[in-house]
């Protein structure tokens, strides 16, 4: 046996209600549903005694606690059955909301049909005439009134739904600010018009505003704003339990339903802290109604299983906005929907999260599609079963016309939407960085970008595709952004092909330095008798023909022949580079821009590739210096150990010389294993030898580089591959790990 149901008193049920869904959804009530608002009704005297003694009353309170709804189902119906006593009960009613252009709102709400003026037929449009007078002066406002001449007894409303749009469109009008706070010139004419309402209490005209109260500190950018506020602020206070179960089962019985007790107790009892509670709550009852209407045909009691089957108040809204998504047809769409809500919402400006009203002509710009495909996605979205967005379905889209999402609550609970305002968050972020740092290059007080900024930059290009439509949302030139960003892209990828040219150009001369060492070898060894040469140099200068004579002029007889060799060497390392460059550099670059056209699906964080410009490697100049200077203390060492081998034989000589080469290795890693990280000779050329991480060398580790010279010394390639490296390393620092470097003064 079913639990009795409730319902509300059949005296407010009108046939053309009867199993209607009462409850709006996301919207607010309209005027005209005055019969489907319940829980409200103690909270309407105090509004209109507040409203009669000031003339203006601010109805404040949080996102979804239903300010536009009391105005609407609980001020206006009052007013229109004369609460207000003294003043009558005919009223004319001009509803605007801000937006970006407060005062164009008002000269379009005023001059509207039974507002201020009907059947107008002069020359001059009454736009015209209205924005003249207001923009007059501050009693602008006033002298419409009077001159619009209405009949005795005649009130004037004007009712300014969310007035915190004056707020969140602030940076939209601040080049053109007149304050400190950044108050556009048009926001201050506006408000000071409607500050003179109070201030001429003779007049029937009358100023009501709702605003959310987290906006309630911003007032003090206008000069008496936040007086008007504390002698008419009107506070929404939350719905007690019994208010809330008056919202929900009000409704029902008005539209001939039944709701069963247990689903009334569970919603009372959901509705709890959400801070968009209303909204969310009557959303979920225009899903249970609907559900409960298709499946069991309005009959029955509407009952815990029809509000479970569409998610509860947690999920109803999400799955409901999942299923319009769904509805779209094709990819495009949905990319289309994505563009339409990133630029209806907006936390790159203000962190709260907030509508941004945009025109549907700027809306087609930002997703870059026609205006038939942008209304074909519009209107999946504000179906009368949804609303989700404004205007309803019946007002026909012009390019002209405001797109705006219902409430709030859709941004903090469609999953969906949330991920997609963040992500606009985020690109905001980087388009307002990238601004700045061009208008900062374009100054010459910043540089182009670099890896990984810059790869960021491309990838969020790329993925977001901005053009200027979105662009004008946040401050800065955006033509000056993507120039500065393609010539930072440029810039990188310039840079990117020399670091592959040179290694190209390496491989190279390498290639090209063996053959030559293998001809020197071939050639000095067929052409050139260094034995007798050595002997002809001993007998010219009448030297001795000991072993150390034999060393050194051998030494000096083969660096003599190297001569025109290393001749060569220069001139292709000179003019061969500049030939190969030609035709090896625009292809690379050709390369390098196309590897980087397209950024591989996941965003990364690219390491540059340009060759390390921080340390100063010793070049073969410097090294070739050090290494003569040293060796005259080699070769002062040496003469002992040879003369010594020369007198006790000739057989032992060679294992005298291995002697003083050993001890030389001892002191040469002992010098460069010391703080000085240097043997005298590269002391003195300011040269000192680390790892590769910059780090002293251990004794052990310097003596195996000693050892390792060896390789260099006996392959020839070793000697000149300073010349080649990236990091001018030859055979012995490569095994080690060891580099050399310069630095600019002596002991640093």
């Amino acid at each position: 046996m079913s639990s009795p149901g409730i319902r509300s008193a059949p005296a407010l049920t009108s046939p053309d209600t009867v199993n209607t869904n009462p409850f709006p959804g996301l919207r607010p009530f309209h005027e005209d549903e005055e019969h489907l608002f319940f829980g409200r009704e103690r909270q309407v005297d105090s509004m209109v005694d507040k409203l009669a003694k000031s003339h203006f009353l601010a109805v404040v309170g949080t996102s979804g606690s239903g300010k536009s709804s009391l105005v609407n189902c609980g001020l206006v119906p009052a007013l229109h059955r004369g609460l207000m006593t003294r003043v009558g009960p005919v009223w004319r009613i001009a509803y605007l909301r801000p937006g970006r252009d407060p005062l164009r709102a008002l000269t379009r709400a005023l001059p509207s049909e039974e507002v201020l003026y009907s059947g107008y037929q002069g020359a001059i449009p009454l736009d015209e005439i209205v924005d003249t007078h207001l923009r007059m002066s501050k009693r602008g406002l006033i002298e419409i009134f009077r001159k619009a001449r209405l009949p005795e007894q005649v009130n004037l409303l004007i009712v300014v739904d969310q007035f915190e749009e004056l707020f969140r469109y602030r940076s939209v009008g601040a080049a053109n600010a007149q304050n400190g706070y950044g108050a556009s010139q048009d926001a201050i004419v506006f408000v000071n018009l409607l500050l003179e309402v109070p201030a001429q209490p003779a007049y029937p005209l009358y100023v009501v505003l709702t605003m959310r109260s987290d906006f309630l500190g911003d007032c003090s950018q206008f000069e008496g704003l936040p007086e008007a506020i504390n002698d008419g602020q009107f506070l929404v206070p939350r719905l007690t339990r019994e208010e809330r179960r008056a919202a929900i089962a009000g409704p029902v019985g008005t539209a001939d339903g039944e709701i069963n007790p247990v689903l009334l107790t569970r919603l009372v009892n959901d509705v709890g802290d959400n801070p968009d509670q209303l909204s969310i709550l009557q959303h979920a009852l225009n899903r249970t109604w609907a559900w409960w209407e298709n499946q069991e045909h309005a009959e029955g009691q509407i009952s815990l299983p029809h509000y479970e089957a569409i998610g509860t108040m947690s999920q109803a809204l999400d799955r409901h906005a999942e299923k319009a998504y769904g509805e779209l047809a094709g990819e495009r769409a949905q990319k289309i929907c994505e563009k339409i809500f990133k630029a209806l919402t907006d936390k790159g400006t203000d962190a709260r999260g907030i509508r941004r009203p945009t025109a549907l002509r700027t809306l087609c710009a930002i997703a870059g599609a026609s205006q038939a495909e942008v209304t074909a996605v519009i209107n999946v979205f504000r179906k009368p079963s949804r609303s989700f967005l404004m205007p309803p379905i019946k007002e026909a889209l012009e390019p002209d016309t405001v797109i705006d999402i219902s409430h709030e609550s859709l941004m903090r609970v469609w999953e969906r939407l949330k991920s997609w305002s963040d992500q606009e968050a985020r690109s905001a972020r980087m388009y307002r960085r990238l601004a700045e740092t061009a208008a900062l290059h374009k100054a010459g007080n910043a540089g182009l970008w670099g890896d990984p900024d810059l790869q960021l930059a491309l990838d969020w290009q790329f993925q977001e595709q901005p053009n200027a439509a979105w662009a004008d949302f946040y401050p800065g030139d955006f033509a000056s952004a993507i120039d500065f960003l393609e010539k930072s892209k440029a810039e990188r990828n310039r840079e990117e092909a020399e670091f592959e040219f040179d290694g190209r150009w390496r491989k190279v001369a390498l290639r090209f330095v063996v053959g030559l060492v293998m001809a020197f070898a071939v050639i000095t060894k067929e052409l050139v008798n260094v034995e007798s040469v050595t002997n002809a140099v001993l007998n010219l200068f009448r030297l001795s023909s000991s072993s150390l004579a034999h060393v050194v002029v051998d030494f000096l007889v083969y660096t003599v022949c190297c001569i025109p060799y290393l001749l060569v060497y220069l001139g292709v390392a000179t003019y061969g580079k500049k030939l190969f460059r030609s035709a090896a550099f625009p292809r690379i670059l050709a390369g390098v821009t196309e590897r980087h056209a397209k950024p591989k699906e996941e965003p990364r964080l690219v390491q540059a590739l340009a060759p390390e410009t921080t340390v100063n490697y010793a070049g073969f100049g410097w090294r070739l210096l050090a290494y003569l200077i040293d060796g005259i203390i080699f070769w002062a060492t040496m003469i002992p150990f040879v003369a010594v081998g020369a007198e006790v034989g000739h057989d032992l000589l060679s294992v005298f010389m291995l002697a003083g080469y050993a001890v030389n290795c001892l002191y040469e890693a002992r010098m460069t294993s010391s703080r000085w990280q240097a043997t005298p000779g590269k002391r003195l050329t300011r040269i000192t030898v680390t790892d590769v991480s910059g780090r002293r060398l251990s004794f052990r580790r310097a003596f195996a580089r000693q050892i390792a010279k060896l390789l260099s010394y006996y392959s020839v390639v070793g000697i000149f591959l300073p010349l080649l490296t990236r990091k001018k390393q030859s055979i012995h620092d490569l095994v080690t790990r060891t580099v050399v470097v310069r630095s600019r003064k002596l002991g640093s």
